[in-house]
């Protein structure tokens, strides 16, 4: 009698493949509890201070971690995660330490961490800059009457330093205060005012404050008599009706209550052929100082056989 392995293979084959399955299965289970050691990736995250940004991307970092393979399949399908922050530096790279206390696991998994690889990870950053800038006073002072500025309201100090990246550092000229006025001013005044530092984003400043100084001072005049008029041109073709004139200067009462006759300079300057011309009078008076003739002008006279 001759033995058909063809037949004795398909018969009964639903409960052969039945038997087969599950002893795969079991052996499956058994396997998926079995313990291994594997090399698993890790999402390596990385944050950079404000403003900052990475010039290339770190290295690859992965865990060595033993477990089921059960397990194991758990950290294939969600990776365990690695932050780190860069503090705030204004060097170029930055070497991060990495532990196996930086993990964090996405799902509930058992499985011990055995080592990170690597240890050290060395990170590139855009490059930092520094760079001053004037402040821009957005402030408006105006004095009660009878008083005035001396040169102008300003800011102490008048520029700041800017450090942040090179690529936004190079678009901004300036750093402007907050809108401030002063009305009816008439003392001179030193004030904290505040930088609008809200177009800098992540820039910093060395301060966000400046002090908005105004130098004011009360206005005086008075009237300088006996103040010489000059002639000028050829010398001695000249004569004026009047030899002395009466200023009026107006101006810082410190100041003008320094000031004399000798302080200002009148001048006569005629033209023309005729005997007689009557000239307007130029005064030059020190700077910041206002001043004019009583009376404004003057005949001037040919001299005889001039």
């Amino acid at each position: 009698m001759t033995f058909d392995f063809r037949q004795a293979f398909v018969a009964n084959w639903p409960i052969k493949v039945t038997a087969f399955a599950l002893s795969a299965l079991l052996w499956a289970a058994v396997a998926a509890r079995e313990p291994t050691t594997q090399l698993v990736p890790v999402t390596f995250n990385v944050e950079v201070p404000p403003g900052r940004a990475l010039t290339q991307p770190p290295a690859e970092v992965q865990a060595l971690v033993s477990g089921s393979a059960g397990e194991m399949f758990k950290l294939y399908a969600a990776r365990p995660v690695i932050t780190k922050r860069i503090p705030d530096t204004r060097a170029s790279n930055y070497t991060l330490t990495l532990s196996v206390q930086d993990l964090n696991f996405i799902e509930d998994v058992s499985v011990v961490v055995q080592d990170i690889r690597p240890r050290e990870i060395e990170v590139y950053m855009d490059t930092v800059s520094q760079r001053w800038v004037p402040v821009e006073l957005r402030a408006v002072v105006k004095t009660e009457n009878g008083y005035e500025l001396i040169g102008g309201p300003r800011t102490e100090p008048d520029s700041v330093l800017l450090t942040g990246p090179r690529s936004l550092l190079r678009d901004i000229t300036s750093v402007p205060t907050v809108v401030d006025t002063i009305l009816n001013a008439s003392t001179s005044f030193s004030r904290v005012l505040a930088l609008d530092t809200t177009s800098l984003r992540v820039i910093a400043a060395s301060q966000t404050e400046v002090n908005f100084v105004a130098d004011i001072t009360q206005i005086a005049s008075r009237v300088l008599s006996n103040v010489p008029i000059t002639v000028a041109g050829r010398a001695g073709v000249w004569r004026p009706d009047e030899s002395t004139v009466l200023i009026t200067v107006e101006g810082p009462a410190d100041r003008v209550n320094q000031l004399t006759a000798d302080s200002v300079a009148v001048t006569a300057r005629p033209s023309g052929e005729a005997d007689a011309v009557t000239v307007r009078l130029a005064v030059r008076a020190p700077l910041g100082i206002s001043a004019w003739a009583t009376p404004d002008s003057v005949t001037v006279r040919r001299r005889a056989g001039a």
